[in-house]
């Protein structure tokens, strides 16, 4: 067997991918993308240069995919919804043709007083109204079994997952700035202290100068 035939056979063994997978993995990735430019126009607003969130970064990916299942369900539930109603419409107005035809039989007679044709049409009529009744049931039944609510909790739910997962990521990156400004402001503070003694060394007393926190400093380090 060719190498060609053999890669033929083995691509045949694994299973397409499903229209629903399709469409969940993009919804995923849009979902994940839209967040990551969130996170980095926030970045970016408060002045923190030098770094953003790459767009392949997977930190985001499972709560991004759950929150896309949680659409993708409540979708599908309101699909099937407004389905079901208008099947319960179409239901109601046969059921609503078939009794008033009934009606214009009988006429104010008894079945007993129906022609033969007449008394087969009523018998007809009445069979399909029980089937209309029977079906009506069913899918009343069927509504009551689609539950909008705990498919938009799950919505809101993964939907506050996101947002969490996106302020951790935003806090941990800004966090990380602060950690490194410090890390510049104290290597500047002692560099110029240094500075400042060899002045004194060299040239004497009252050359150079000392770092003093700004006012700004001050309240923020009394917070």
């Amino acid at each position: 067997m060719s190498r060609a035939v053999a890669i033929q056979d083995s691509s045949a063994t694994v299973p397409a991918k499903t229209i629903d997978q399709l469409v969940l993995e993009g919804s995923t990735e849009l979902i994940a993308a839209r967040s990551i430019a969130a996170i980095n126009m926030a970045l970016e607003r408060f002045g923190v240069d030098g770094y953003r969130v790459p767009a392949e970064d997977d930190r985001l990916n499972d709560v991004a995919a759950a929150l896309a299942a949680a659409n993708h369900t409540e979708m599908q539930i309101a699909e099937e919804l407004a389905i079901l109603q208008q099947s319960l419409a179409v239901l109601d107005q046969r059921f609503a043709e078939r009794t008033a035809r009934m009606d214009v039989i009988l006429a104010n007679r008894r079945p007993a007083d129906l022609s033969p044709n007449e008394a087969l049409e009523f018998a007809s009529l009445r069979c399909e109204c029980d089937a209309i009744t029977a079906t009506l049931t069913d899918t009343r039944a069927a509504l009551t079994l689609l539950d909008m609510g705990a498919s938009a909790a799950d919505v809101a739910r993964c939907t506050t997952d996101l947002n969490r997962a996106e302020h951790s990521i935003l806090s941990e990156i800004l966090a990380g700035h602060v950690n490194r400004a410090e890390r510049a402001l104290l290597s500047a503070v002692a560099a110029l202290r240094e500075v400042t003694r060899i002045g004194v060394k060299h040239l004497g007393p009252g050359v150079g100068g000392d770092y003093a926190p700004g006012a700004g400093m001050v309240a923020l380090l009394a917070c």
